[in-house]
């Protein structure tokens, strides 16, 4: 009978990894996603958001009486925010209302998150639902984050790098002091046209002509190919504005069918793609995308969103929110000095643009 090697045993200490590095890459669609995590949405559906209108309709109504009656009509771009001193005054009758769900799916994942902060939060009231969010996520509650040894933030497009601080509880002093390359003999090259811009009588369907020419390698527009055909990538932001290129586009994608999408694109060629509201986190380099077009940028779609486009609608930092979003919508193309493309923007980029003349 063979003696059997005993096997090594493992004692776990806690129930908590140690995380030694942490590395966030693109931290704005990281803030996106840590903002969402930290802010409970209650639909209109639930017990909840009825009671909590109750609680609060004197001060909506006080507050303005042509919103509030917008909001009980039923209004879709009616938004509501709750003032903070009622919000403060009526704590404990809120806590009532929403910790008996505490329990329950659209609760149990946000609510012990943002419960030891709750008189902090802003609230946000819309036909559709209550918006419950902290004005700096409280980081410390997610463990391995928090105590992670290092962290890494790696971007090349983030316009205010004080979110990282009051976000993600960056070190002040080490975000004063970012890592930066020393040259830009890394970077890609880009060609960034605005044809609109250009031409002011210019039909976008003939933009969008163009764009399936250039797919096809019909540089001409003789309906015969005389260059090598390259992917076209082409983001919008919502279903209708993809609908205005489906006689043109080979594939129309959504975030379900985006890796698939992707790997096809990396792999040969594809022609003509259309990417529904997907302006971050995807990686297109070499001939996966050679042309690329942003045919708008996304409108703030959920209650908190709409309410600071609101507030902050034409101010200096919406501006900087814009901008932002394009350069993160062009940075889908260019990786590395072996990329090349040229994109173009749309007319609402010519806006921002001129929009951007009196801050230079």
């Amino acid at each position: 009978m063979k003696d059997t090697q005993r096997q090594p045993t493992w004692t776990f200490l806690t129930n908590h990894a140690r995380v030694l590095r942490l590395i966030a890459d693109d931290p704005h669609a990281a803030l996106a996603t840590t903002e969402a995590q930290f802010r409970l949405s209650i639909p209109a559906e639930h017990d909840a958001y009825e009671e909590l209108l109750d609680l609060f309709a004197g001060d909506l109504k006080e507050q303005s009486p042509k919103r509030w009656t917008d909001l009980c009509e039923d209004d879709y771009t009616a938004a509501m925010v709750v003032p903070f001193w009622a919000w403060a005054a009526k704590q404990e009758q809120a806590m009532r209302i929403l910790h008996p769900h505490a329990n329950e799916h659209d609760f149990k994942f946000t609510w012990p998150l943002i419960a030891d902060v709750l008189e902090l939060c802003a609230v946000t009231v819309t036909n559709r639902a209550i918006q419950i969010s902290s004005p700096c996520p409280p980081i410390a509650m997610i463990p391995a984050f928090a105590r992670a040894q290092r962290r890494v933030y790696l971007t090349a497009t983030l316009s205010d790098d004080s979110v990282l601080v009051t976000d993600l509880d960056a070190n002040p002093d080490d975000v004063k002091q970012p890592v930066t390359p020393g040259s830009a003999a890394d970077l890609g090259d880009r060609m960034i046209l605005a044809p609109i811009a250009l031409n002011p009588h210019l039909d976008e369907e003939a933009v969008r002509m163009l764009a399936r020419q250039y797919a096809d390698g019909d540089r001409d527009g003789d309906g015969r190919a005389e260059a090598r055909p390259v992917n076209v990538v082409v983001l919008v932001p919502s279903d209708r504005a993809a609908d205005r290129w489906q006689r043109h586009a080979d594939q129309i994608v959504h975030a379900g069918d985006l890796q698939q999408a992707v790997t096809a694109l990396k792999t040969g060629h594809v022609g003509l793609v259309v990417l529904v509201n997907k302006y971050d986190g995807i990686d297109l380099p070499h001939r996966a995308c050679e042309l690329l077009i942003l045919d708008g940028v996304p409108r703030p779609l959920d209650a908190t969103e709409r309410r600071e486009a609101a507030v902050l609608s034409g101010s200096r930092s919406m501006l900087i929110r814009q901008i932002q979003r394009i350069e993160q919508g062009m940075g889908r193309g260019v990786r590395d000095v072996k990329d090349h493309w040229g994109a173009r923007p749309d007319v609402w980029t010519r806006a921002v643009m001129r929009r951007a003349a009196p801050y230079r």
